[in-house]
């Protein structure tokens, strides 16, 4: 994938330098082919013929056991790589939406744990849950855009080498060119599944600014459909649409899931999630009254993209060796 970027075959090839003196013809030196045959053919039979064993010669690649990765999580910090960044902003965003989600099922499952200015919280950490997401969208656009403009070292790395630029890099780019765009970006399905996600991202803030107090009427039922109900339902159908995309990727054919790949454990609490969220949105149009299962759906779906973000920490640290 590395040697496909145009970037990647400039760095790669060889440059070409003529030499300062003029290229001289060597002397003809006529060959006794006679001769010459019979020494090989003496040579040859002198040495003793063997297999040799490849695999005796190449040195396998030692891939991170599961352990050694969860100890990188936390003692490497790439905080250049904004693919690491999105992991850590992304684990935020769900921390704070499970947090509104208990806060909104105490006053019905635990009324003695209320506390005063509980209200101004569960405000505080919805509103924060939908920033932090709105910010992931873009991130992850970012992340996308920079995925493999990294300079590679032929020496050590390989074709396939983890080689993104990094932030304050030359290499970095904050939006690509029109022709990258259309030729690589757009064609890309990833690519596609991280605008749909970031247009529901967009649509959720609607949401959060909704909510707080003096924006809208909060006793006009028409006003909490169009600017809190619906951008839930659209919102969180749209994360559901994007997670279904990356899902599909992660998986060799559409009917066949991989359980114990990481990857496809990550689109799959990710789908998890954005039914929670969808859900939530479909319950406050239908069945508003329905308060602990709107508040359970949001805990569910919080609580899934969180175990997804860990999860997409964990992959991106197997680029990053102790």
């Amino acid at each position: 994938m590395n040697t496909s970027n145009p970037r990647r075959v400039s760095y790669l090839r060889a440059s070409t330098h003529w030499a300062d003196n003029p290229v001289r013809s060597s002397t003809f030196r006529p060959v006794d082919f006679v001769a010459f045959r019979a020494a090989c053919e003496a040579e040859r039979a002198a040495k003793p013929g063997y297999d040799v064993d490849v695999d005796t010669l190449v040195e396998p690649i030692r891939l991170p056991s599961p352990r050694e990765k969860v100890h990188r999580m936390f003692t490497v910090y790439p905080y250049r790589d904004m693919g690491w960044l999105v992991s850590l902003v992304f684990m935020l965003g769900s921390i704070a939406f499970s947090i509104n989600a208990i806060f909104a099922l105490l006053p019905h499952t635990a009324p003695n744990l209320i506390f005063d200015g509980i209200a101004t919280a569960s405000l505080v950490s919805i509103s924060a849950g939908s920033m932090l997401y709105l910010v992931v969208g873009f991130m992850g656009l970012l992340t996308a855009f920079n995925v493999d403009r990294g300079v590679i070292n032929p020496k050590v790395d390989g074709e396939t080498a983890y080689k993104p630029a990094l932030i304050g890099s030359k290499e970095w780019v904050w939006w690509p060119t029109w022709l990258e765009l259309r030729t690589v970006y757009f064609p890309n399905p990833a690519f596609r599944a991280g605008l749909v996600q970031f247009s529901g991202g967009v649509i959720f803030t609607v949401t959060a600014i909704a909510g707080f107090p003096g924006v809208i009427d909060l006793t006009d039922p028409s006003k909490i459909l169009l600017f809190i109900s619906a951008p839930q339902v659209i919102g969180g159908f749209l994360f559901l649409l994007a997670g279904l995309m990356v899902l599909g990727l992660a998986q060799d054919k559409w009917y066949a899931p991989k359980p114990c790949d990481a990857s496809w454990q990550n689109g799959l609490w990710n789908v998890i999630g954005a039914m929670g969220f969808f859900s939530v949105g479909v319950i406050s149009v239908l069945a508003p009254e329905q308060a602990v299962a709107s508040s359970s759906l949001l805990l569910l779906g919080g609580l899934s993209f969180l175990i997804a973000s860990l999860i997409q920490w964990y992959i991106i640290m197997d680029n990053y060796p102790a």
